[in-house]
């Protein structure tokens, strides 16, 4: 079921599944449409976590200021587990996603217990930055499904493209006026994204992930941030794209043997 977080002005749709003890917060990546409506997919895409964990995925605010950054993310991000009564949590950020969760552990030490992030990193680069100034510009002037396509080319790997890329840049004629604006909003955050003088805040267990094949996200990049925090990493091959994490079929699995450790 979703539902909805309202606290200091902040309105967060989210859903939770699963009996364990311990939470386990998913932020997903930027996209045009919410999330928490493909509730039933995660939930069975995640349905070993919730044997594990309570487990949370939490949309972007509902809400967002005129002005709003991935720190202003953070910290929204944050008062809505608080309000939920979650501490010591273990979180899974993607690509944007993980820009927010490595925000939070550097903001809010002692509250991440155990980290997960893929295809991101703690600085954006000029491959980002380029991407995002044409999604964004193609979002804001209502053509959505010229950008919705460029994404999906540039984020997922040959053989999904190949198997459902027909589809996915079809979903294109569902995206609306207001959600390319939002789309916008979102991306343009990416672009003055930067961590590095704040990684060394993070001092949580860390599992860095990513893929040789990322046309988005710099490897080398990847490779650098896990570097900067000093802790484990993962790289697929080539044969994967930016969404290794929902392509390689192993990358749940593995994230679960390193939260549960």
């Amino acid at each position: 079921m979703i539902e909805t977080a309202r606290v200091k002005g902040i309105e967060m749709n989210y859903f939770r599944f699963g009996k364990g003890k311990n939470a386990f917060v998913i932020l997903p990546g930027l996209s045009f449409k919410p999330v928490t409506p493909f509730e039933e997919a995660l939930k069975e895409g995640f349905r070993e976590f919730g044997e594990r964990f309570t487990v949370y995925l939490f949309d972007r605010r509902s809400n967002l200021p005129d002005e709003y950054s991935i720190d202003d993310m953070a910290r929204d991000t944050v008062e809505v587990m608080k309000s939920l009564g979650l501490e010591n949590v273990c979180i899974f950020g993607a690509s944007l996603g993980g820009m927010v969760a490595q925000t939070i552990a550097a903001e809010y030490p002692g509250f991440v217990k155990k980290m997960v992030i893929c295809s991101t990193l703690s600085e954006s680069c000029e491959s980002i930055s380029n991407a995002m100034e044409i999604w964004t510009f193609l979002a804001e002037n209502g053509r959505v499904y010229e950008a919705n396509e460029l994404m999906c080319r540039c984020i997922y790997g040959d053989a999904v493209m190949k198997e459902y890329g027909e589809g996915l840049i079809d979903s294109g004629r569902f995206i609306t006026a207001d959600e390319g604006k939002r789309f916008a909003k979102l991306g343009r955050m990416i672009i003055s994204f930067n961590l590095k003088d704040r990684i060394k805040n993070i001092k949580c267990d860390v599992l860095v992930a990513g893929s040789e094949g990322d046309r988005l996200v710099p490897p080398d990049s990847i490779r650098e941030t896990a570097s900067l925090l000093n802790c484990e990493m993962y790289m697929y091959g080539s044969e994967y794209g930016h969404a290794v994490y929902d392509e390689a079929p192993d990358f749940r699995p593995r994230m679960l043997e390193f939260l549960t450790r």
